[in-house]
């Protein structure tokens, strides 16, 4: 899977729904830390997942060489854009190890724009499902 964040990498793919302008008339994506343990953010992010078409057996003892290196063998599978905002509440505390640890202890999301993208064609029906479950 490969990710990205910038405003480049998003350009063309998701729009603001409410006046329908491109999101390269927006900015990059925030997050804003704030008082009690709260955190806002406005979201951009766009993913590519993708399929090695190359010959591999789990019972190989090591990858072939062309696993990585050759981008021939690999095939986008699916892109996704989503454009969203939000906030959490975070929980803070002290294992027994001495280390912090940080939980989420309420959120949500709001979705602005999702799109997914089989090859260079949209998925409409896919982008209704998966709204649904992420916002549920």
């Amino acid at each position: 899977m490969r990710c990205g964040l910038s405003k480049d990498f998003l350009a063309g793919k998701l729009s603001n729904t409410e006046n329908n302008e491109h999101l390269q008339s927006s900015h990059p994506s925030q997050i804003k830390f704030k008082e009690e343990n709260l955190v806002d953010f406005d979201l951009g992010i766009g993913c590519g997942i993708f399929v090695y078409m190359g010959s591999y057996s789990l019972s190989q003892s090591r990858p072939p060489k062309d696993l990585v290196r050759d981008q021939e063998l690999w095939k986008n599978w699916r892109s996704f854009y989503l454009h969203g905002n939000g906030s959490l509440k975070l929980g803070f505390k002290e294992a027994s190890s001495g280390q912090l640890r940080v939980a989420v202890e309420d959120g949500g999301l709001d979705i602005q724009s999702l799109k997914i993208y089989r090859g260079e064609n949209e998925v409409k029906e896919e982008e209704d499902e998966y709204r649904d479950i992420i916002q549920a």
